[in-house]
């Protein structure tokens, strides 16, 4: 019950179901249900991929792999990212 007397444990229920729990770089991240696959959440998440290399569980996957991986809950993604320097 909330301050106003009303019950919203249906909205939590909801709000669960929606969002799934995933790791991204090492932090827990619940991720929207609209999002399916890894191509929609690198899209979510990235505005440019330049010198980028996803991990996907363990493994590197190449980029036109990431719409055929769906997502689910406790998935690992790391993103790398490669710098220049002298």
């Amino acid at each position: 019950m909330n301050a106003a007397g009303k019950d919203n444990s249906v909205f939590l229920i909801f709000d669960v179901w929606c969002n799934m729990k995933i790791f991204l770089n090492g932090k827990e991240k619940y991720v929207d249900g609209d999002i399916s696959n890894l191509d929609e959440l690198i899209g979510s998440i990235m505005k440019s991929e330049k010198g980028k290399i996803i991990e996907f569980n363990g493994k590197v996957v190449k980029k036109e792999e990431r719409g055929n991986i769906s997502l689910k809950d406790g998935d690992r993604i790391e993103m790398i990212q490669f710098m220049g320097g002298g």
